[in-house]
């Protein structure tokens, strides 16, 4: 493989989306062209990258002192994976975005959008090639003002969505930059030899710097996947972004870089093994994450913020699978990510098209919509009973996957982490029952309940939008009935070795998948058959909805899914913390400002313009200087 080749998906689209943004919106036209050829073109290279094997291109930029810039860009198992999944997503956008940004004001930014949209590809290449953690740095900041950019192409209050995930990831990313200076300076005593080249880094973890250093890094990388307690930025931007942009970026890209930095930090930076602490907090992370969000999510009548939430709670599944460090919790970790970036983003595409064809995403103004847009209907179903881990889909095994790792683990190591495993295995297996709950809400609300009468004309959405559901509604099935042929052997299985050694083998207790979805399928063609029966009767009759002898409006008649599980929200002690949380009393962001504010007005009263208050201070001052600097008093 020629070296030269890494350098395309990453710098192709970077130099195009930068010009984009440029260019005036007038050639709306010429941008979706471009970008969907330049989006085909980075999934095929990510495709030879991943099928070629391993390469590398030093290019050195700058030195600062002892600190040496280079672009290094290698092609690792890890990174060609990740990197494979990643063109896919930006390219099945992509073309759903192709419609989808054609229709009203959306056409008004489509310079930002498609600009924004390339700088995401190409920013998302140099981050999972890249083997410097300073150039893995600068493309993570262009990802960042990328994001920022797609979010504010939204309507409403899109612009305060963006700037509250500028602002999270931004502080989060500044807490990188500074992890990756104590990297540097924990990586080696002689300052001439000191190192930020990824694979050359190993720093055990057994002193205070280098633990800061990781809790830094882990910072970033839990903000950018949305996991708690940093996850606030995620149901803000679902609120008010578009769909295609959560797709792009919270649900699947996001997800992708967050845990692909866990993984780096976990597996190649640090060595935390013998630190007990790290992993009991990782695993706390986890399971935390996933029973929050999706209690959270139950109550939420926003089809797209529901969605969010349930984007956060999936975080908490890999992360946990990583905490284990056992080679099947690992590789369900990363088959998760996968699988969840796959049913994620089908889900918010299927919600952007409801809400494009109803003109809302209150789930309490929806309803009935099966028979007007049936291909919707039927990917967002597959994508809902994956993400709720139902056989035979891919959710399952990635989650059974993971429930074997967190046994596996208390029968192979020692410490708290493995002593509290019955807690780790309810979480996530009770989390995936929520889930279940909560995507039965959604499917009747959208499209099972009675359809209101304003929507009665709507219809299915355009081809172009439906090819990228149906592609991803597929691989649901595929990576479900095929796990073993496809996704483990061929993608997941062989990285294995480079993360946790060449004792990476594991025995996965499963199930027969072929015979489960031929039962599976013949109970649901029974069912079809019996329906079918009794729609041909002569014998059902079809009368208006009456009470008393008088009919009813069909409006008044319509039972909103958004009542399920209200009692919940209702619940002594959940009362509490649900109106908590929807005043934002868990919110860092929000928090953070109110703090911000009070400081803001101490300061004014302090600077309140009368001479004794400042003669005041200035006298303390002096006090505070003599005693710490003079040692007087």
């Amino acid at each position: 493989m020629e070296k030269s080749i890494l350098c395309i998906p990453v710098f192709l689209p970077l130099i195009i989306g930068f010009v984009m943004l440029l260019l005036p919106n007038r050639l709306s036209s010429l941008f979706r062209v471009l970008t969907l050829i330049i989006s085909v073109i980075t999934f095929v290279l990510g495709i030879i990258i991943f099928t070629s094997g391993g390469t590398n291109v030093t290019w050195s930029i700058v030195q600062l002192g002892e600190i040496k810039l280079e672009l290094l860009l290698t092609a690792t198992p890890l990174g060609n994976f990740m990197l494979l999944f990643a063109m896919g997503f930006g390219l099945l956008i992509t073309l759903y975005s192709l419609k989808s940004r054609s229709l009203g004001d959306d056409r008004d930014n489509a310079n930002i959008y498609y600009g924004a949209t390339l700088l995401t590809i190409g920013g998302s290449a140099g981050i999972l090639l890249s083997n410097h953690l300073l150039a893995l740095l600068i493309f993570w900041e262009i990802v960042t003002v990328s994001l920022y950019l797609l979010i504010s192409t939204g309507k409403d209050n899109s612009n305060f969505a963006a700037t509250k995930s500028f602002a999270m990831i931004g502080a989060s990313d500044a807490a990188f930059m500074l992890g990756v200076f104590l990297v540097w300076v924990c990586s080696n005593e002689n300052i001439a030899e000191r190192t930020l080249v990824i694979s050359s880094i190993s720093l055990p973890t057994d002193s205070v710097l280098p633990v800061i250093a990781f809790l830094l890094l882990l910072l970033a990388a839990i903000t950018k996947a949305g996991a708690m307690p940093l996850h606030t930025w995620v149901p803000t931007s679902g609120e008010y972004a578009p769909a295609s942009v959560m797709a792009l970026l919270p649900a699947a890209i996001d997800k992708l870089l967050g845990i692909y930095l866990l993984l780096i930090i976990v597996k190649k930076i640090f060595i935390i093994e013998t630190a007990a602490t790290l992993n009991l907090l990782l695993a706390i992370i986890g399971a935390a994450t996933i029973i929050i969000a999706v209690m959270i999510a139950m109550v939420q009548h926003n089809l797209k913020k529901l969605l969010s939430y349930h984007a956060v709670s999936q975080v908490g599944y890999m992360i946990l699978g990583i905490a284990t460090g056992t080679p099947i919790g690992i590789a369900g970790g990363i088959f998760h990510l996968v699988n969840n970036a796959i049913y994620k983003s089908c889900l918010f595409l299927c919600g952007g098209a409801v809400e494009q064809q109803t003109g809302t995403a209150d789930l309490e103004e929806l309803g009935g919509l099966g028979k007007k847009m049936p291909w919707t209907f039927a990917t967002c179903l597959i994508a809902a009973l994956s993400i709720s881990g139902i056989p035979p889909f891919n959710g399952f095994v990635s989650k059974w996957m993971i429930y074997q790792g967190v046994i596996d683990m208390a029968s192979g190591q020692a410490g708290t982490i493995a002593g509290l495993w019955p807690v780790w295995l309810v979480a996530a297996m009770f989390g995936s029952a929520l889930t279940l709950a909560s995507f039965v809400k959604l499917i009747h609300s959208m499209f099972l309940s009675r359809l209101p009468s304003g929507l009665k004309n709507t219809r299915e959405v355009s081809a172009l939008q439906i090819i990228p559901m149906a592609i991803l509604a597929a691989l649901c099935v595929i990576f479900g009935i095929f796990y073993s042929q496809v996704p483990l052997q061929k993608l997941i299985n062989p990285l294995l070795p480079s993360l946790v050694g060449e004792n990476a083998e594991y025995k996965l207790s499963l199930w027969n998948a072929g015979l489960a979805t031929v039962l599976i399928a013949a109970g649901i063609g029974i069912g079809v058959l019996i329906w079918l029966i009794g729609r041909l009767s002569d014998k059902i009759r079809i009368v208006p909805t009456w009470t008393c002898g008088e009919i009813q409006e069909n409006d008044k008649m319509i039972v909103p899914g958004t009542h399920f599980y209200k009692t919940v929200s209702s619940m002594d002690g959940l009362k509490q913390l649900y109106t908590g949380q929807s005043k934002g009393y868990f919110d860092i962001y929000d928090q953070g400002g109110r703090l911000a504010m009070a400081l803001t007005g101490f300061l004014r009263w302090l600077h309140s313009g009368m001479l004794p208050m400042y003669l005041t201070w200035l006298t303390l001052g002096l006090l505070i200087v003599l005693f710490v600097v003079c040692g007087i008093l």
